[in-house]
């Protein structure tokens, strides 16, 4: 009882405080949040993780698209990577600018559709609505390791933002940010254009909405986005969508009755479980109590400003994911689960908008325990990863590799035995691409064996400068070494084998390497630059 009594007087003060001061209290959490999810993996991880390894790999050579993805993120990373003079630190800085820009655009929204009930307006409501999200699985653990998804969670938000400024103002500049924005996220996620189709439906159904299809702005915006959008699309084009079919090829076919039912259900699951942190402490607030319960406290309430931003609030938090679900539904087919991350950005705004009474202002203290302890049982499962996660798991994990050490070695192997640095390397596309990263020299990781995957190659200049092959091996390195290499062993000058250690001594990094030594005509050449 004491504990509970000391939760209620605690909770109603800390209630009164974040309601006098919520813009303070904005910028202290997206303070606290972009430094502490930038220190502590940079603290407890060795190695950057396999998504970022890839799209720095990518991003080295400046592409307007990529096999497997559109280019964004890759040109992102690769531009951060410069300006800081290659730390790994940047990476883990540039995710949690991307759920940083994210907050600000709910909290943006949140103050221009609620209302409170204090003379702050929207301000409480909206900064609630971003504590809340914080909660969703999708905005806190994965965000550690930067990647396509993470960078269409704050494009998604901005879409939402400027498409209720646009729709609401008519003003031209809201008009052309949501189509720059449109445009953009074609260079993210192709999946961004169920946000732009939902956010056209709205316009087309609604009679608010339809009152705008006259509007120069929208149609200034229209055009902006498929100019923005155009050299991408003609990329696409000139490589046979190749990076569409592998996205298309990531889902999975339904077989059977059963499963075209489940399927979807279990995705829509998926999606509600995601947030299920943010459903518990709203739960918590004591809005679902019982009528009895509710005696003797204080319900807060908190409402859309027009009946407008309440139909668009639920629209952006709603159809998204439910035209997904249906989607899977009628196509037949299993969608993952982590491409529903951008979609939740407006669930808690949504809830607000809604739900009437939202909390008791007696059983805040309640609600702001349980976002402590759920916060820090975040924190403590990275710093677990980041110390022990490799001793329990049945393998190492990747952020333990010792790609550094790795990089370090193949440019010193390589400049022992040619005189010039690294240029190429080519092989196990994990290995490759931290040598890619980690090596001084930052070579490009190029793929004989699928030149469609990594388009950049010039073969001339690889004869010219040589490549490094490398590859996982056991015991017999021949039997390993990738059967695409088979025609050119007689190329090689040299090959051997190297072994470096994981955390768990017993698991040991085993790699072999082959030399294809840089042409004699062009070795003279390259020693004279």
């Amino acid at each position: 009882m004491r504990l509970i009594k000391t939760l209620q007087g605690r909770g109603k003060a800390l209630y009164d405080l974040l309601a006098a001061r919520p813009a303070h209290f904005f910028w202290l959490f997206v303070s606290v949040q972009v430094l502490l999810w930038t220190l502590i993996p940079a603290l407890v991880f060795r190695n950057l993780p396999l998504d970022v390894i890839e799209l720095l790999s990518w991003g080295h050579e400046w592409q307007l698209g990529y096999a497997k993805h559109p280019p964004l993120p890759a040109w992102i990373l690769e531009a951060v990577a410069v300006l800081s003079g290659r730390m790994d630190g940047a990476a883990w800085l540039i995710s949690q600018l991307s759920i940083a820009l994210c907050y600000w655009a709910i909290w943006r929204l949140g103050r221009e559709t609620l209302t409170g009930d204090n003379n702050r307006g929207g301000q409480f409501p909206a900064l609630l609505a971003v504590l809340l999200t914080s909660l969703i699985f999708y905005y806190n653990l994965p965000t550690i390791e930067f990647n396509h998804n993470i960078l269409a969670i704050p494009v998604w938000a901005l879409m939402g933002l400027y498409g209720w400024l646009a729709l609401r103002d008519d003003r031209l500049q809201h008009w052309l940010l949501l189509g720059l924005l449109a445009g953009l996220s074609i260079y993210i996620k192709y999946s961004q254009a169920i946000m732009v189709l939902c956010l056209l439906a709205f316009l087309v159904i609604f009679r608010e909405g339809r009152a705008r299809l006259k509007s120069p702005g929208l149609w200034s915006g229209v055009v902006l986005a498929l100019l923005a959008a155009l050299p991408h699309l003609w990329w696409m084009f000139g490589t046979d969508f190749q990076s569409l079919f592998y996205a298309t090829g990531r889902t999975r076919p339904l077989v059977g009755f059963t499963a075209h039912i489940i399927g979807p259900l279990k995705f829509l699951a998926a999606q509600i479980g995601a947030q299920g942190g943010m459903l518990l402490v709203i739960l918590l607030g004591g809005a679902v109590l019982p009528y009895d319960r509710r005696r003797g406290q204080q319900p807060v309430s908190f409402a859309a400003n027009t009946p407008l931003a309440r139909r668009y609030l639920l629209w952006v938090a709603l159809v998204p994911v439910l035209f997904v679900t249906f989607l899977s539904l009628v196509l037949g087919m299993k969608f993952r689960s982590m491409w529903g991350a951008p979609m939740f950005s407006f669930s808690a705004l949504a809830l607000m908008a809604v739900m009437k009474p939202f909390l008791f202002r007696e059983r805040f203290g309640f609600m702001a325990a349980c976002w402590l302890i759920l916060q820090s049982g975040v924190v403590a499962t990275v710093v677990g990863m980041g110390t022990i996660g490799s001793f329990y798991s049945k393998k190492p994990l990747r952020t333990d590799y010792p790609g550094r050490d790795i990089g370090q070695y193949f440019s010193q192997l390589w400049r022992q035995k040619t005189g010039l640095p690294l240029r190429y390397v080519d092989g196990d596309e994990w290995i490759g691409d931290n040598i890619s990263w980690y090596a001084p020299e930052r070579p490009s990781h190029i793929a004989r064996g699928n030149p469609q995957a990594r388009p950049w190659m010039d073969q001339k200049d690889i004869a010219c400068k040589g490549v490094l092959i490398v590859w996982k091996y056991s015991r017999d390195v021949l039997v390993q070494m990738p059967e695409d290499y088979g025609p050119v062993r007689s190329l090689y000058s040299e090959t051997g084998q190297k072994q470096f250690n994981w955390k768990l001594k017993d698991q040991p990094v085993q790699i072999g390497w082959a030399i294809i030594a840089p042409d004699k005509a062009c070795r003279q050449g390259l020693r004279e630059r």
